[in-house]
């Protein structure tokens, strides 16, 4: 049985043949999204349902097994494989793709979705753990080399250039989904990483700055923890009979995502701080230099924030539009009903 002729198929929302290649498809995502983005589509439930859609269709049709399995037997075949939403994928899409590989590279927590189904003994955990230590070290350099090679420009004086390098950079980077959130995340960071490291007002700045950095690390955590409660209560409360089996699963969908959102923003801020002090601290090049460098990373930081806020002022990186948990959580859910 393939898919019913009757709806309109993955292939039909990325606006691609039914034989695309996976670059095809990941092209016809990106043009799709970037014209129906709720970013770009504020209080448009149309856009918002459209974004959604093709989402599902591009988590579907980007992963070559579920590909397949539509292809023959339709989204039937996904409810049965129960692969319809891979929550790597999700992950992903939720942090901009690949689009900000060169900020902050893979997140471990969507390599560590991709693990979750493979059962490990001790040694197998050992091994693993050791293997993503040394995954982090060569990530981490490699975002070392690309923040240097992006302050370049102003650190040796041609502003001009370093203008050029920060708007192709954003122009790529806003088109991707979740693309405002993410750039006025990481300029937020940037620029009190950067005050961190100046010593102006005779050291006052950098002290505030890093008690904002604890601050704002401990309410991440709160949340986490908080939303985990939350998740614990709507799961007693189902096996109590207060939600029908449905509305339970919406609202784990619902904290499940949120969960997701914060983890993942706290991975983002902490290895972009990481990276920043490194690129900050570099005892090979003088004073002098490292000054410069924290000069030219919190003027990055105010053009990736103003850039963020020029596409959508009422974004909020706590609660970001592009993929608001709440919406996602009913049409996850709807989605797995409907195929049954």
């Amino acid at each position: 049985m393939e898919a019913s002729s009757s709806e309109v198929s993955f292939y039909e929302l990325l606006g691609v043949e039914k034989d695309a290649t996976a670059a095809a498809i990941k092209k016809g995502y990106y043009v799709k999204a970037r014209r129906c983005h709720p970013d770009k589509n504020p209080d448009d439930p149309a856009a918002e349902e459209e974004f959604k859609m093709i989402s599902e269709a591009y988590t579907v049709l980007s992963d070559p097994d579920s590909r397949e399995l539509y292809d023959k037997y339709g989204k039937a075949g996904l409810s049965a494989s129960e692969s319809g939403v891979d929550p790597s994928a999700l992950f992903a899409m939720m942090f901009g793709g690949e689009a900000f590989v060169d900020n902050f590279g893979e997140l471990s927590l969507a390599s560590s979705m991709s693990m979750s189904s493979q059962a490990q003994d001790y040694d197998q955990m050992q091994a693993q753990q050791e293997l993503e230590q040394a995954k982090q070290a060569e990530k981490d350099e490699m975002l070392f080399h690309k923040l240097v090679i992006k302050l370049e420009p102003y650190v040796s004086g041609s502003l001009e250039g370093f203008d050029v390098v920060v708007k192709f950079d954003l122009e790529r980077k806003l088109e991707a989904p979740g693309g405002a959130a993410l750039v006025k995340l990481i300029g937020h960071v940037y620029i009190e990483t950067a005050k961190q490291h100046m010593n102006r007002f005779f050291g006052i700045e950098s002290f505030f700055s890093n008690v904002q950095e604890k601050v704002e690390l401990v309410g991440s955590v709160y949340s986490v923890i908080s939303t985990s409660v939350r998740m614990q209560r709507v799961q007693k409360e189902m096996e109590e009979g207060k939600h029908s089996t449905e509305d339970a699963q919406a609202k784990m969908l619902n904290h499940g995502l949120s969960a997701m959102w914060i983890v993942g923003k706290m991975e983002i801020e902490q290895t972009v701080r990481r990276v920043c002090k490194a690129v900050l601290t570099d005892p090979t090049i003088s004073p002098a230099l490292r000054q410069k460098r924290a000069l030219g990373l919190e003027i990055l930081g105010r053009k990736y924030q103003r850039a963020g806020r020029q596409v959508n002022p009422r974004e909020n990186t706590s609660n970001p539009a592009h993929l608001n948990p709440d919406n996602l959580a009913a049409n996850f859910a709807k989605t797995q009903t409907e195929n049954q």
